[in-house]
């Protein structure tokens, strides 16, 4: 895993406009490299103002990104954050975005200090809901997400 740089443009477009990465996700897709590189730049301004902290996913000896994992949304006391991460469907399946987020899961408890890490997904999106309980989250049947009703929260609880 690395910071998104200037070489990443055509990959993270290619992932970003998938039809089947954003099919359980409300955002716009990229139509043009320009809004690639748009993103990128604020995604780079956001690690610098300690907002959040994105990663891009590559195969071991490779510099080719084919996912993204990030740490965001954090509350004002740092001590929860959201974790988000998108994989190409041609790298699916293959154990990668698992040892991706367990790599994550540890750098927020351990390093960046969080005590809960949030992960919101669409209700309909099995995989990802199979990964995080993979990974020890709970769904919280308790809240629910006001920006998208679809989707519903996760949550892993470190030591304290």
């Amino acid at each position: 895993m690395r910071q998104l740089d200037d070489g990443d443009y055509n990959e993270i477009f290619a992932l970003r406009s998938n039809d089947e990465v954003n099919q359980y996700i409300m955002r716009t897709k990229p139509t043009n490299i320009e809004e690639v590189k748009s993103f990128i730049k604020t995604i780079n301004e956001g690690i610098i103002k300690n907002n959040s902290l994105y990663w891009a996913i590559c195969l071991n000896n490779s510099r080719k990104p084919i996912g993204t994992i990030c740490l965001w949304n954090f509350s004002a006391n740092r001590k929860i954050g959201e974790i988000g991460f998108e994989l190409h469907p041609a790298y699916q399946g293959r154990g990668i975005m698992n040892e991706a987020l367990a790599s994550v899961i540890n750098y927020g408890f351990n390093e960046a200090g969080l005590m809960t890490i949030e992960a919101y997904t669409h209700k309909d999106n099995r995989r990802s809901a199979n990964l995080l309980k993979k990974n020890n989250f709970k769904m919280d049947e308790s809240r629910l997400d006001q920006d998208d009703m679809n989707n519903v929260i996760y949550t892993l609880t470190g030591k304290s």
